[in-house]
């Protein structure tokens, strides 16, 4: 796994990778006006969902609309919230990372 994305295959309508990374999330919130990172901790709303498969699958197929990326969402919510929740928690940082960050000695090379 590469440093700040973490990604899992969802059998959908075919097999198509939900990701997780910042780019991700921020492309979410500018379509919905919401913030992810404070929502998914408490509980994600139907657009905020529908956003992040839309971001997350549009770097397969650029063409995918919002309206065919909730079309999607709306028949496999159950699937999508599963690998979704996955993802997520794969992809925030552990307790160890959060130490090496306050520890200015293991933190002067974060790239």
């Amino acid at each position: 796994m590469d440093a700040g994305f973490y990604s899992v295959i969802v059998e959908v309508d075919r097999p198509r990778e939900l990701r997780i990374d910042f780019n991700i999330i921020c492309d979410a919130e500018k379509v919905t006006g919401l913030s992810l990172l404070q929502d998914w901790t408490q509980s994600i709303s139907a657009q905020g969902l529908r956003a992040i498969c839309w971001a997350s699958w549009k770097r397969e197929e650029p063409k995918l609309t919002l309206e065919e990326a909730g079309l999607i969402v709306g028949k496999y919510v159950h699937v999508i919230t599963e690998a979704l929740t996955r993802a997520w928690l794969e992809a925030l940082p552990t307790k160890e990372d959060m130490e090496s960050i306050e520890d200015p000695q293991t933190a002067t090379n974060l790239s």
